[in-house]
């Protein structure tokens, strides 16, 4: 019988140190969601970052491939060029449905508005968001937002009390979707700092909901079918080890 196709969700963090989570010991930071992951999951604990920043170490992971390859060397240069194979398009093939939540930092995610670092009419080489690259559903922005409220200017951020513009005003950077447009709702900060957690996961929660709907869908009609199999044209049943069919059971009887 065909094993289970396991879901795939790789978390990316700037500045995340390997001690840094419950699961590897951190006496002080507690990360319960991501040590039942961990529990649940896979392990490995023998690798090495693709970069020394952000974004070259992004596209290698989403490439296999060293950055100097496809031109991303730093933070803010260049961009992910769309005929790299990324994880997302080999997913597909498997049958995947594939999303991206949160930072992307390989390329613009417009070039017609002037938001974030680079998007806008000034750059418009540098256009490359996420779904030119094999993701299905998309809440993604360029580079960064405040971790409070996500749309607006805080009073202060980073060290030494450098300011992002005017504190309340508009934060410059946006939501994009994988229709690659602005996202406007659900857009409000929370008093626990939690929002972009918060909001990820629910963008997240989404598209996994959506996935187990079509795969009952699709077992039901499979049964229909297999149903309809074991009657001949004479309309009498199939002997019950019919080949055929047994194997198509088996396959879909590993769907949950």
């Amino acid at each position: 019988m065909k094993e289970k196709t396991p879901n795939i969700v790789l978390i990316m963090c700037d500045d995340l140190g390997y001690g840094d989570v419950g699961f590897n010991g951190n006496p002080v930071i507690q990360t319960p969601c991501l040590d039942a992951m961990r529990s649940e999951g896979s392990r490995f604990t023998r690798f090495f970052a693709g970069g020394p920043v952000c974004s070259p170490t992004r596209g290698t992971c989403l490439t296999g491939r060293h950055y100097s390859r496809y031109g991303v060397t730093h933070a803010n240069q260049g961009r992910l060029p769309v005929q790299e194979v990324s994880l997302a398009r080999v997913c597909k093939e498997f049958g995947y449905r594939t999303g991206h939540f949160g930072k992307w930092h390989l390329g613009t995610m417009t070039s017609d508005v002037r938001e974030s670092n680079r998007g806008g009419p000034d750059h418009p080489e540098e256009f490359s968001p996420p779904w030119l690259h094999g993701f299905d559903v998309c809440f993604s922005t360029e580079a960064k937002v405040p971790t409070w409220d996500p749309m607006v200017t805080p009073d202060e951020m980073g060290k030494g009390g450098y300011r992002w513009g005017k504190p309340g005003t508009q934060f410059g950077t946006y939501y994009w979707n994988q229709k690659g447009l602005i996202v406007d709702d659900n857009l409000d900060g929370d008093e626990d700092m939690l929002f972009d957690i918060d909001v990820d996961i629910a963008e997240a929660t989404d598209i996994i909901t959506d996935q187990l709907d079509r795969a009952r869908e699709m077992r039901a009609q499979c049964t229909e079918f297999i149903a309809s199999c074991r009657k001949s044209h004479d309309g009498e049943d199939y002997p019950g080890d019919y080949s055929p069919i047994n194997e198509f059971q088996e396959i879909t009887g590993t769907w949950r």
